[in-house]
């Protein structure tokens, strides 16, 4: 299958600060960040994919708008996958977005949308990836979508050049606990590499 893939439009925080300006420059933002979704879901969907994959969003109003811009200008799966902050060790299980949104409203928010599956991707939460997955199940009965980064990117201070810390056989590891806790669809995110899929594919076939 070929996901159509969409992201964030970068511009978060001005949008934010356009829905706390009042209703007439909310909606305007609104609407034009809608039309920006719609033509590129309409885009994808006359060129064949099967499917619309919207990700690595942090804002839960901008997920909402994106998803039902897909939902309703295509009859393809849409699924829409969020960004997390790892957990304070206070609050193990307190997933939030980076723009703080809790996982409770992310749950529901999509699911009102109109996705047809929801997940997570990307983001600092790596090796709490399983328990996310695990609480995401418990919320709704769509199909979970999990990609998993290497790790979080870090400078190799001799090479000048980003590295990702988690090696194929962990990263296989975290994919085969995220597919038990209820995952219907797992892959990989930034810094993953073909001997990482392979991992994967291995511990999934175990």
């Amino acid at each position: 299958m070929v996901f159509g893939d969409i992201g964030p439009s970068g511009n978060e925080e001005s949008f934010l600060y356009s829905l706390q300006e009042g209703t007439v420059i909310a909606n305007k933002a609104k609407q034009d960040l809608y039309d920006v979704y719609k033509e590129q879901v309409i885009a994808l969907t006359e060129v064949g994919v099967d499917a619309i994959l919207i990700e690595t969003m942090s804002y839960l109003q901008e997920a909402i708008l994106a998803t039902k811009a897909a939902a309703g200008n295509t009859n393809i799966p849409v699924f829409c996958t969020m960004s997390f902050r790892t957990p304070p060790d206070s609050r193990p299980d307190d997933f939030r977005t980076l723009w703080g949104d809790t996982l409770s409203d992310v749950v529901n928010g999509l699911v009102e949308a109109g996705a047809t599956g929801i997940g997570a991707n990307c983001g600092e939460v790596v090796e709490a990836m399983p328990l996310l997955a695990q609480q995401m199940r418990n919320m709704t009965n769509l199909p979970l979508v999990f990609q998993v980064n290497a790790g979080r990117a870090e400078l190799d201070a001799q090479t000048n050049q980003t590295v990702h810390p988690l090696g194929p056989a962990e990263f296989g590891r975290i994919i085969s606990e995220i597919a038990a806790a209820g995952a219907s669809v797992v892959g990989g995110c930034c810094g993953t590499t073909p001997d990482h899929i392979e991992a994967a594919r291995r511990c999934l076939n175990c």
